[in-house]
């Protein structure tokens, strides 16, 4: 009961409010402010002479502030770019070692081998796990061909890393 009490008294004050603010012509305000430096500054020069230094002092001021906010929009946008840049970077070196590292894994060499090292390891792991070892179990099999494109995934990879495709 008291709050709906209250906001009829809170929207009949905004009413009021607004119709004040439509009577307001903002002309007339424009007109006084002149006849008030008029009354400030009878002499004509006077009032020039402050004119032009209000105008050149809030010139300044503006200078200064889009100066001061083109320093700090680039100093941030150049900040957040290297953070991005470094971000991607240190991102696509982890995605790349984690895929070499799962490479290395299929092949069951160690990282960083060379690429002759990495085909005899292919040699090995194919002899290993070649499907047709397996043709008269059809779940080793199966579990054989699956571990084989693994293999031949993972070689076809260095082949293209190292240029011998």
């Amino acid at each position: 009961m008291l709050s709906e009490r209250f906001f009829r008294i809170l929207k009949a004050n905004v009413n009021d409010l607004m119709d004040r603010i439509d009577t307001v012509n903002f002309s007339k305000i424009g007109q006084d402010f002149d006849k008030f430096l008029d009354s400030i500054f009878p002499d004509p020069d006077e009032r020039r002479q402050f004119e032009q230094k209000y105008s050149s002092q809030k010139q300044k001021e503006q200078d200064e502030w889009n100066k001061k906010y083109n320093y700090y929009q680039q100093k941030s946008q150049n900040s957040y770019q290297d953070y991005f840049k470094n971000q991607y970077q240190s991102f696509y070196n982890n995605f790349s070692a984690g895929y070499d590292y799962k490479y290395y894994d299929a092949l069951e060499i160690k990282p960083g081998a060379s690429f002759d090292e990495i085909k005899a390891g292919y040699k090995k792991v194919m002899k290993k796990y070649h499907p047709d070892k397996y043709h008269s179990d059809p779940e080793k099999y199966k579990y054989a061909q699956q571990i084989s494109q693994k293999i031949n995934e993972a070689y076809t990879y260095f082949k293209k890393k190292h240029g011998k495709s």
